[in-house]
């Protein structure tokens, strides 16, 4: 699932727009990490993975991916609903 911190005023309704909206994307690490792999399996599935690579910012984990966008350090993240639903800095998309 798509996050943004909870005071952004950036909306993301679909993956699509991380291209225009965004410029750092936190995703645990795609090479290593189960929901990296996930995300970047599914981005690309939607022909979207080279075109945010660039953009993608890889965490050891999806915590860390979590914290980054808490902080305000990324404009968005992949994170787990569950992830997403116990912080109250983050907002889907």
């Amino acid at each position: 699932m798509i996050v943004v911190p909870s005071d952004s005023k950036l909306v993301i309704a679909s993956p699509e727009e991380l291209v225009t909206k965004s410029q750092k994307i936190a995703v645990a690490d795609p090479r290593a990490v189960p929901a990296g792999i996930y995300t970047k399996e599914y981005l690309t599935r939607l022909g979207l993975w080279q075109k945010l690579e660039p953009k993608i910012v890889p965490t050891e984990n999806v915590r860390a991916a979590l914290a980054a966008v808490e902080s305000g350090n990324v404009d968005a993240g992949f994170v787990y609903a569950t992830d997403a639903k116990i912080s109250s800095k983050v907002r889907i998309g």
